[in-house]
């Protein structure tokens, strides 16, 4: 009988919990440590958004990486979230890096001078980065010493507008700059690329 979707998640759940407390254990023994019962509640808490192979991945960075200080002499969720986060920064670059690569072929085939855009509507990022980085017409035309400083910003735009879309909930959603990207990301079409 297949298994719908809250079994699955109750069984994820389950088995990241399981990770967590065979690390937590692990840890405790090698940094000699006593876990109170509350620690194990916190820690599943903080990572139950994570698949049980990444909080196992990341807890095997911390065992081989995590220096004890003063301040902090055994693991916390967020040593485990930095390896993680890490990842994802890097996954993020990488994206940005090829979406970069996508817009530069978009505009030599898809761009010209005296007609304008003449391609498929690039997704609202992709099109407010462009924009940044001088727009169609400006990286179509501009010399390779320019180009870089163009690629520069087109990243620097399309990974700050991904840093935004993951900050909404915490810039409330009354905040400006909210209402401006929600007003952007919902047009189907940026004029004057």
């Amino acid at each position: 009988m297949p298994k719908n979707k809250q079994q699955e998640s109750a069984e994820t759940s389950k088995r990241r919990d399981s990770i967590v407390r065979n690390w937590l254990v692990r840890l405790a023994a090698l940094y000699n440590r006593d876990l109170a019962a509350p620690i194990f509640g916190i820690w599943f808490d903080t990572l139950k958004d994570l698949k049980p192979d990444v909080v196992g991945i990341a807890f095997n960075r911390v065992e081989k990486t995590f220096v004890p200080t003063s301040a902090c002499p055994f693991p916390t969720p967020a040593h485990v979230r930095a390896f993680i986060d890490e990842a994802n920064e890097n996954s993020k670059q990488v994206e940005a890096e090829d979406t970069w690569n996508g817009a530069l072929a978009a505009i030599e085939k898809q761009y010209h001078p005296d007609v304008g855009w003449r391609g498929p509507t690039l997704d609202w990022r992709t099109e407010h980065a462009l924009r940044a980085a001088g727009g169609a017409h400006f990286i179509s035309q501009c010399p390779g010493n320019d180009l870089v400083w163009a690629k520069k910003r087109f990243l620097e735009c399309y990974l700050r507008d991904e840093q935004l879309q993951s900050d909404f909930e915490l810039l409330g959603t009354d905040s400006e700059i909210v209402k401006t990207i929600k007003s952007i990301a919902d047009k189907k079409s940026i004029e004057n690329l």
